[in-house]
């Protein structure tokens, strides 16, 4: 196989084989590895962009917890790994706000159809208002009734 000065998938074909049979090698060139990314990226910020989409696609539960972990973190708040199925098992299928049953099968997304009586995990007490993003503090609900209760907490809400 010819291997062209410069050609960034031969290199990065070479590496991923280096990889799969070699942690020691990564170990000894992580630097160099790193530099090569950031090189790649650089290069063809189009496929990165497209890259991360459709991860973002394939992975909706994974980039959800990671935006929440984000945000947890930006405000140094307590977070856990938790998922969808760990909420539903734990509080059922139930709205907390309305106490009728969630539609588990009905679209997520606000506004396409069905949307409303969707499942939305909500935080009792918001991530910006200092909660926690655990899962104590998070409850199935209704996407309507998700984003009728405004940004109010329950606690501020009850009281």
């Amino acid at each position: 196989m010819a291997n062209p000065q410069g050609d960034l998938n031969n290199t990065f074909y070479l590496w991923v084989r280096d990889m799969a049979y070699s942690p020691e090698y990564y170990a000894e060139n992580r630097e160099r590895h790193l530099a090569y990314f950031k090189k790649y990226r650089e290069k063809y910020p189009e496929k990165e962009k497209a890259r991360h989409k459709k991860y973002r696609q394939e992975n909706k539960e994974k980039h959800a917890e990671y935006e929440r972990k984000r945000r947890a973190i930006k405000r140094n708040l307590p977070h856990e790994k938790y998922s969808t199925e760990d909420v539903i098992r734990i509080y059922g299928d139930i709205c907390f706000i309305c106490n009728k049953k969630i539609d588990l099968l009905a679209e997520r997304r606000s506004g396409r159809k069905g949307w409303e009586n969707g499942l939305h995990i909500d935080h009792l007490v918001s991530i910006s208002k200092g909660g926690s993003d655990t899962i104590d503090n998070v409850r199935p609900t209704h996407g309507i009734c998700n984003l009728k209760k405004n940004r109010y907490s329950f606690t501020a809400r009850r009281t």
